[in-house]
């Protein structure tokens, strides 16, 4: 049987959205009543490259990574602590398979909701359309700034951009994913850290 939902976990999301007080009580009782909620441990995979995925997922509680693997070296391409919401898109969108893994890096909460559902939902409360509009955004802006960053900033301005946007992530992920998620070398990453310390 399932566990009850957590609520004040889930609002959450639409609160870090912007979202919350542009939906109605009853559009959100609609989607609350849909949800699935599951609980992984650390290194379990939430989604898998190779397969089709057709559901979001929300962070309520934990951090999560999406990566890639490329001859044999696995590349770090999101870092998503609490509040952040997320499905690959290529696959939810397009119905194709996953390029990508999604990994819990430590014992998450997270809700689900299938794509089936939220069709469903929109039918009766087309309000609903704010939130995937909402997450849209914010994943394109991400997505530009990411870049934009991989292309013109030195190790040391990604990293302090990092510490400025996700400070908690660089306190939770393991180095390794870090570096690969700033898009340098592990050995970068400790030098940079290191001089920083110094200031």
């Amino acid at each position: 049987m399932q566990k009850p939902i957590n609520l004040d976990l889930f609002l959450a999301q639409f609160q870090s959205l912007g979202v919350a007080d542009k939906i109605p009580p009853e559009a959100m009782k609609a989607v609350t009543a849909r949800l699935k909620m599951h609980e992984y441990n650390k290194k379990d995979l939430l989604a898998r490259a190779g397969e089709v995925c057709n559901r979001w997922f929300f962070i309520g509680e934990g951090l999560v990574r999406v990566f890639y693997e490329r001859n044999g070296e696995e590349i770090t391409e999101l870092l998503a602590p609490e509040g952040w919401a997320y499905t690959p898109f290529e696959s939810y969108y397009g119905g194709r398979t996953c390029k990508a893994n999604i990994e819990a890096l430590e014992p998450c909460v997270v809700f689900t909701l299938d794509k089936e559902d939220l069709t469903e939902l929109f039918k009766d409360y087309p309000q609903l359309a704010i939130i995937t509009s909402a997450i849209l955004k914010r994943f394109l802006m991400y997505t530009q700034h990411r870049v934009d960053s991989l292309l013109f900033e030195t190790a040391e301005e990604k990293y302090e951009k990092l510490l400025s946007d996700i400070p908690k992530v660089l306190l939770r992920a393991p180095s390794i994913y870090v570096a690969s998620f700033l898009g340098i070398t592990p050995e970068t990453l400790s030098r940079v850290r290191a001089k920083m310390a110094k200031r």
